[in-house]
């Protein structure tokens, strides 16, 4: 029950976080001369490149933070660049507010004499070719707070921009569809779903295609755009609407960016 209550306070703060996402036209801060980015990869697309190449071909992800990034974004060979910081000068840093960088965007560091880049995923942390991060995926890759790689390394953070010499993930600025205001749910104080934590649920739903009610009533096609958002947390079963192991294993994944700490097994208590 401790297992349940836990993870259900936990998840619901990202609920939090899907439902109250708003998009400033300021904060677009286009920029002219940015390549078209018809051809790159969807963020989803590129962080599914990252699951699934736990290796680069066949060795180490070690002292290929770039190449991960133009691999797994798919861009352009107009964009290749022999390192991270050479890549980092000839991008366009928005902001160095860690958390304000959305997914799909690139965070920079100066260390070393290449420079370490990695990708932003969500709530400050990012897809990165290093063996410093929290949740490994390979050889020398995975995710991990943007916080974290830095206070292990001892880099300096240099900020985030959209694009990767003028390339970007071909949705890093897609418009976020408008939330419904839904009141304070009691499932972060006890930890029991109830009509407002499934609510949240369609919300978040609603970024992945779920159209139906905001009703906190979960049907088939709820969990359908559920399942979508999480692909990007290690879902890599169909979209069918029907919950199982896999799909709690990937929500235990997402719940794990937000302070959850017990194991990914699928079992929700």
């Amino acid at each position: 029950m401790i297992h349940n209550v836990l993870f259900a306070a936990v998840l619901v703060a990202y609920l939090q976080v899907a439902s109250a996402i708003s998009i400033d036209s300021a904060d677009y801060k286009h920029n002219l001369g940015l390549n078209t980015t018809g051809g790159t990869n969807t963020y989803a697309q590129a962080t599914q490149y990252g699951r699934t190449h736990p290796t680069r071909d066949g060795g180490s992800w070690s002292g290929w933070c770039a190449s991960l990034m133009w691999r797994a974004g798919n861009l352009p060979e107009s964009s290749a660049c022999p390192s991270a910081i050479d890549a980092y000068h000839k991008s366009t840093i928005i902001s160095r507010d860690v958390n304000s960088a959305p997914s799909g965007a690139f965070h920079w560091w100066d260390i070393g004499s290449d420079g370490h880049v990695a990708m932003a995923t969500d709530n400050g942390w990012a897809m990165m070719a290093s063996c410093h991060v929290t949740e490994s995926w390979g050889n020398c890759i995975g995710v991990t707070p943007v916080s974290t790689y830095t206070a292990a390394t001892g880099a300096k953070y240099l900020g985030w921009s959209y694009d990767y010499d003028k390339a970007e993930i071909a949705d890093v600025r897609r418009p976020v569809p408008p939330s419904p205001g839904v009141p304070r749910t009691a499932t972060e104080d006890n930890g029991v779903p109830d009509t407002n934590y499934y609510k949240r649920q369609q919300i978040y739903a609603s970024h992945y295609g779920y159209t139906g009610p905001i009703d906190g009533v979960l049907g088939t096609q709820s969990w359908a755009g559920t399942q979508r958002g999480l692909q990007n947390y290690g879902y890599n079963g169909p979209a069918d609407g029907v919950p199982g192991t896999n799909t709690y294993m990937a929500l235990q994944r997402l719940a794990s960016h937000y302070g959850y700490s017990g194991p990914i097994d699928g079992a929700m208590g």
